[in-house]
């Protein structure tokens, strides 16, 4: 993300929330944090006579950190989310990179050594419904609801 646009994200959401902090609200009571660890592993074979590598490996760490606020107190309740995401490459190289695990950097197409991202969404609560502006992270796509 550009810096311009974090910055843009950071003064939008301060201005916002400026009031949300000047009231006793259990906004800060009511919130969570999490730091995950993760590890990934790819390794793909390319059996093709047409193929322009032999193989891609890549092994790389992960941390998602997750930040979920409570809600301000009154009938419109505000609250911030904060999503957090940190990967550091393990091993790629040599002519095997190229798994899409990682991000490449523009002019070499190799896998970038680390690479963070920084995405805060506002949310909003009246009664029992929620509205969120700005990124959320990716959830599945495919869903199926069973019923008896």
């Amino acid at each position: 993300m550009p810096r311009t646009t974090l910055t843009t994200y950071l003064l939008w959401g301060a201005s916002i929330l400026a009031p949300v902090f000047s009231t006793e609200a259990k906004m800060l009571e009511d919130s969570t944090a999490s730091l995950e660890l993760r590890n990934f592993y790819m390794n793909r074979d390319f059996r093709q006579s047409t193929a322009t590598q032999a193989k891609a490996q890549e092994w790389a760490q992960g941390f998602p950190m997750r930040y979920q606020s409570g809600f301000s107190d009154g009938a419109l309740g505000f609250g911030l989310d904060g999503l957090g995401l940190l990967g550091l490459k393990l091993d790629s190289g040599g002519g095997r990179s190229g798994t899409q695990m990682l991000k490449q950097d523009r002019e070499t197409r190799r896998a970038q050594d680390e690479y963070a991202e920084l995405g805060l969404t506002v949310k909003m609560r009246l009664s029992h419904s929620l509205v969120r502006l700005g990124p959320r992270p990716a959830t599945s796509a495919m869903t199926w609801t069973i019923t008896d």
